[in-house]
């Protein structure tokens, strides 16, 4: 059954409403999409949590048909690209001394982090040893897995310099080389113009360019990634796995102190102009982002632009340079002011935060330096998003955690009901909010409801079920050995390949790329990327991920890692009230 985003909109309101009346008071917009509702300043958490739910409920909610918003993203995309095409990368018109002793101190940042006593960071065997490849397609690839984009289709790159580079890599290793003297025997190696550029639905305002790369830039600009991520956790403690943890740590207490602030960037990733890295970075730098950067893309239309921009979104080293690029700012402020910047350390006499978080455009700074900061940045090309940054207020976001005095108020965005899974996903996400806020959402979830929705027990992924208690669920089935819950739950089907010592058998869509490369197998399978005896082959474009029901087992049913949201944020019991709540009668009748 199709399901409505503006009744789902109108039974939140309902839902809420019933649970606080103060919420018929707020001025509402017309659209559900875009409503525009205020937190008054004096407002407790309770109410910043309700006033952030209803804002951004449907905020993210993807349109079916995108061509328009595809349009608005290529003339932006365009528009970026045009902007770095400028002769001067720096606005130095008007300098205050405060800006320009920043910006004399960035450059001086960049150039100490681009080398290791008298070595460069990026060298040629730094980044051979870190070559990798990203999850997605690649231009000319035959499919998305490692082994078909490496071993089973044609080699391509953006200049031929970047192919005897990769042949010279392949050289040094007996195993690879039998591997690609293989695959030369059905594919070949080519030289393509560069990237193609595509969207991908991003909410109901806007869609989102991404550029897929050729594969042999794919597999240096990873290497170059690897390199600047190693020097980013030795110099600043910047660990990219772990940074968005930190960012919000820091965010929690800039709204509780008011002693950080939360600064967003708008189109960060496509405002990196080349010229730019050209006049910040050391040649030994920058000119490997020069070989490995695709020098033009190639439109859904078909024409073919020149990319003045360094990077784009889907290139390799994008986030990560763009992460060590805002960094630096940030270093270089702190020093124009005098405020000495300390890293994240973790040693026997315990935890030492920062007094600044980096994560790709998402910044979280000393609230001293924030207005220095937004100036470097705009002279640098980068503009603020002033509806995502804040330096005053009790309100403070970042890498995806809201706070309000300290209090965790991250709305649930709903940004796709379509398959089951999605409306499973959604309805554990608003029962742990409903459980946090204590605002009952029984309306909503029963919309969301439907036949075949599967019980599951909490520490299973969110779209493989709905999340419930043993009390809820009924389960009495056992396993074999007596020892484990039966219960069936949804499971992602990727399309696979099963390898066996004497054949290959594809499954779903993966029959494309079954050239068969032993070499490339065990490569593959040495990489990480065999699992279970199979190779998964991830769907590329719009394609949803097929998923099939299948029984699954768990030794305990009521319990939750203690990192998670039921355990962290919503509090067990509390979570058990309002499942049973939210599934009103529904529960009653599992009992």
């Amino acid at each position: 059954m199709e399901i409505s985003p503006d009744v789902l909109f109108e039974a939140l309101i309902s839902d809420i409403t019933e649970a606080d009346s103060w919420v018929s008071c707020l001025d509402r917009n017309v659209s559900p999409y875009l409503p525009g509702y205020s937190t008054p300043p004096e407002a407790g958490s309770r109410r910043a949590a309700v006033v952030r739910q209803l804002n951004s409920f449907l905020s993210k909610f993807r349109p079916e048909s995108s061509s328009t918003l595809d349009d608005e993203a290529l003339r932006k995309f365009l528009d970026c690209n045009n902007k770095c095409g400028r002769d001067n990368p720096i606005d130095k018109e008007s300098l205050s001394e405060l800006t320009a002793l920043a910006l004399s101190e960035l450059q001086c940042e960049l150039y100490s982090f681009c080398f290791r006593g008298s070595e460069p960071l990026l060298s040629y065997r730094e980044i051979s040893d870190n070559l990798n490849i990203g999850p997605g397609a690649s231009v000319g690839a035959s499919g998305t897995s490692f082994y078909n984009k490496l071993f089973a289709g044609d080699i391509t790159a953006s200049s031929s310099s970047l192919i005897d580079l990769f042949n010279e890599v392949v050289r040094h290793d007996s195993l690879w080389f039998s591997a690609d003297v293989s695959r030369l025997g059905a594919y070949k190696s080519r030289v393509v113009l560069g990237s193609k550029l595509s969207f991908v639905a991003k909410d109901m305002r806007k869609s989102r360019t991404i550029c897929t790369e050729p594969l042999v830039n794919m597999l240096f600009q990873k290497g170059i990634s690897a390199c600047i991520e190693r020097g980013l956790a030795e110099r600043y403690g910047i660990y990219l796995d772990v940074q968005p943890q930190r960012n919000a740590a820091l965010a929690w207490v800039g709204s509780r102190t008011g002693k950080f602030a939360t600064i967003d960037l708008s189109s960060a990733s496509d405002t990196i102009s080349h010229e730019l890295i050209r006049h910040l970075f050391p040649a030994s730098f920058s000119s490997w982002l020069t070989l490995t950067r695709s020098p033009v893309t190639t439109l859904p239309n078909g024409d073919v632009i020149p990319l003045h921009m360094v990077s784009s979104m889907g290139n390799g080293f994008t986030f990560s340079l763009e992460t060590l690029l805002f960094t630096a700012v940030v270093i270089a402020c702190y020093r124009a002011l005098g405020i000495e910047p300390c890293k994240h350390r973790e040693n026997r006499g315990g935890i030492r935060r920062a007094n600044f978080g980096v994560f790709g455009d998402d910044l979280v700074v000393d609230v001293r330096s924030y207005n220095l900061i937004i100036d470097v940045l705009r002279r640098l090309g980068f503009s603020a998003n002033r509806e995502k940054s804040f330096s005053d207020g009790f309100f403070r976001e970042s890498c995806g955690s809201d706070y309000w005095f300290g209090d965790y108020i991250t709305p649930v965005y709903a940004k796709s009901f379509d398959s089951p899974q999605d409306r499973c996903s959604l309805i554990n996400r608003l029962n742990i909010w409903s459980a946090t806020h204590e605002i009952p959402l029984c309306r909503t979830i029963a919309i969301l409801w439907g036949r075949g929705l599967p019980l599951i027990p909490p520490r299973d992924n969110e779209d493989s079920g709905v999340w419930v208690p043993r009390c809820l669920a009924d389960v009495t089935r056992k396993d074999k050995h007596l020892q484990n819950l039966l219960y069936r739950g949804f499971v992602s089907a990727m399309p696979s390949l099963r390898i066996s010592d004497v054949t290959v058998r594809p499954s779903g869509e993966f029959h494309r790329g079954l050239y068969s490369n032993p070499s490339g197998f065990l490569i593959s399978a040495l990489a990480g990327h065999l699992r279970d005896g199979m190779l998964r082959n991830r769907l590329s474009g719009r394609l949803r991920t097929p998923y099939k029901m299948r029984w699954r087992s768990v030794p305990c049913w009521d319990w939750a890692p203690r990192q998670h949201a039921i355990t962290m944020r919503a509090g067990w019991r509390r979570w058990i009230v309002f499942v049973e709540l939210n599934l009103d009668s529904l529960a009653r009748r599992l009992r």
